[in-house]
């Protein structure tokens, strides 16, 4: 999916993309603090402001808003976790920013001592960050009550599952699953797997289900570039041929680095294309342009 169309601040930089959602595509620029969202059906787009604060800035975009009328399609807000270095008296801190293109300025929502990782997965509704090994911090961004408040809690991760390479992702019946690589050696992943949440009680919500395992082939190195709805998206880069496996791999293999999809339901991986080179990635769903509304 090609961005050429968005007019680039500085000569020789490009804009990056940083998450998708609804049809939306959110990116930062290279060089500079600017975000923009865009449709790259309708190929229109929107500068957000610039966040004038201090700090390192990760944006994602929020679930649309439920409506059936255009305005309430074409209305988005993107979110800001912005980490903000402490001092002798005060620890570091994330502040959440949130932009509203009904109103075209950002807002701060909250903030604290705790400090997740700057990225958050979503599913079900909800925004999961890793605050541990073995902890989450979940927020439902549909639910606020008041300005400054955040409808926030924690829910223990699985053993040993925030310690490796892992996504969330939604896997039915308003569950989540966290998909995990785990690796044999340093030079392939082994095998795919999934512990699911029990269920939505307080006590259910730290419970997980331990879900059958899949092996992935052995010609590339795994590791996690996102994950949308019901699939996760990986990307795979060859592994170093060792003599000792048998002949070099044909260079009319097909071998070579690609993206790949899992259903998280029946685990299927399929490989959906190849690049020369690695690159930054989300995943994005979407319907044909002709079925497709505008967005932005």
């Amino acid at each position: 999916m090609s961005f050429s169309f968005l007019h680039s601040p500085l000569a020789f930089t490009r804009w990056f993309p940083m998450d998708a959602r609804d049809g939306r595509v959110l990116l930062r620029h290279q060089s500079s603090r600017h975000f923009v969202v865009s449709d790259p059906i309708s190929r229109r787009c929107l500068l957000l402001p610039q966040l004038m604060v201090v700090g390192s800035q990760q944006p994602f975009l929020f679930p649309s808003a439920a409506g059936d009328d255009e305005a309430a399609e074409m209305s988005f807000k993107v979110g800001c976790m912005v980490g903000m270095e402490g001092d002798e008296h005060e620890p570091d801190v994330k502040m959440l920013f949130v932009f509203s293109s009904e109103t075209g300025q950002w807002r701060g929502l909250g903030r604290g001592a705790m400090v997740p990782d700057p990225k958050p997965f979503y599913a079900c509704g909800r925004f999961y960050w890793k605050m541990a090994d073995d902890t989450l911090f979940v927020y439902n961004p549909r639910a606020m009550p008041m300005p400054m408040e955040l409808d926030c809690y924690l829910v223990k991760m699985p053993w040993r599952y925030g310690e490796r390479d892992f996504v969330i992702a939604e896997v039915g019946e308003g569950r989540i699953g966290i998909f995990c690589l785990r690796h044999n050696d340093a030079r392939a992943a082994s095998s795919l797997i999934c512990a699911i949440q029990r269920g939505h009680g307080e006590e259910e919500m730290n419970q997980w289900q331990f879900k059958r395992r899949i092996a992935l082939p052995s010609q590339c190195r795994y590791s996690f570039a996102g994950a949308t709805e019901r699939y996760l998206l990986m990307h795979g880069a060859p592994t170093p041929w060792n003599r000792r496996e048998g002949p070099p791999p044909d260079e009319n293999s097909g071998v070579g680095i690609g993206y790949f999809t899992v259903e998280t339901a029946s685990m299927k991986i399929e490989k959906v294309c190849d690049f020369g080179i690695l690159l930054d990635a989300v995943p994005y769903i979407g319907f044909p342009p002709s079925l497709c509304r505008r967005t932005i």
